[in-house]
């Protein structure tokens, strides 16, 4: 007596696709064939993929431009120094520099944390500015016993 080991399934996009089942266990292979009955065959699977790739593609470059102009734009309105390179790493840089600027400043304005109290200037002769900050961009601190515990004042 011979084992069937091929079946044939009728996939739920319609498509009928021979399926070689010799490595499945025999007391499995009649639910795997329901299983497989209820999903597209591999070629559909593999299209629907490939589409979902490109709408991906497309967010995904829709998204950068935004961050993009938005780097831009914080950069013209800071007056931040232009960067130097190649102008995909110059793209990247922008977008990187924004965002860490911006998450720090949320991180630091809007948690109350202030970083002139723990951050020292490295050296004495540096002039201060009115708002704290050293000529060689340091932040002067206002008091080393306002720092927390867990972050100690660099000396």
């Amino acid at each position: 007596m011979a084992v069937r080991t091929t079946w044939t399934v009728i996939h739920a996009c319609g498509h009928s696709v021979e399926h070689n089942l010799s490595d499945r266990p025999a007391d499995r292979r009649a639910g795997f064939t329901r299983w497989l009955s209820g999903r597209d065959c591999t070629d559909c699977w593999k299209a629907s993929r490939t589409g979902d790739n490109l709408s991906r593609d497309e967010w995904l470059a829709a998204r950068r431009a935004a961050e993009q102009a938005a780097a831009k734009e914080w950069a013209e309105q800071f007056d931040m120094p232009p960067l130097d390179g190649p102008e995909r790493a110059l793209e990247w840089g922008e977008r990187s520099r924004h965002q860490l600027v911006t998450t720090a400043y949320t991180a630091l304005v809007t948690e109350g944390f202030s970083v002139k109290s723990c951050v020292l200037s490295e050296s004495a002769s540096d002039s201060v500015s009115s708002s704290g900050v050293t000529s060689r961009g340091r932040l002067q601190p206002a008091s080393v016993a306002a720092c927390p515990p867990h972050l100690p004042p660099r000396v």
